[in-house]
């Protein structure tokens, strides 16, 4: 409910260290303001994907490690998942298999990303 409140002006989201959040409940109408967004050593089994999309116009920021996340993306999303503004992106020391950059299903795209940290995963598949 605080979140939900604090939503239209929330600019930066930092929740580390918070076992219990597990990133589904997200604000209805977005969060229109946000650059920056850290939620390392949290509950995250799965990428925070209605967060990500509901201010990926100004995410420039988001820091997932060391939580349990095996995919990007759930199976099936055929979606482009486009982050104009997503300079750096850290998902290191979690489960992932594969990270899936640009191809034939545009899964991941930032065109401005300087810093993609996938460090201590079980990556087989890149690209």
């Amino acid at each position: 409910a605080v979140l939900e409140l604090l939503a239209p002006t929330l600019c930066e989201l930092v929740a580390d260290d918070n076992p219990e959040l597990d990133g589904t409940v997200w604000p209805r109408n977005g969060m229109p303001l946000m650059r920056r967004c850290s939620m390392r050593r949290c509950g995250l089994v799965r990428f925070p994907l209605d967060f990500v999309e509901a201010c990926k116009t100004t995410l420039a920021e988001i820091d997932l490690g060391e939580n349990s996340i095996a995919a990007l993306l759930p199976a099936g999303y055929n979606a482009p998942l486009a982050l104009d503004a997503l300079r750096v992106f850290k998902m290191d020391r979690n489960r992932l298999r594969d990270f899936p950059l640009a191809g034939a299903h545009t899964a991941f795209s930032a065109p401005a990303l300087r810093v993609l940290d996938l460090s201590h995963n079980k990556i087989v598949t890149l690209g």
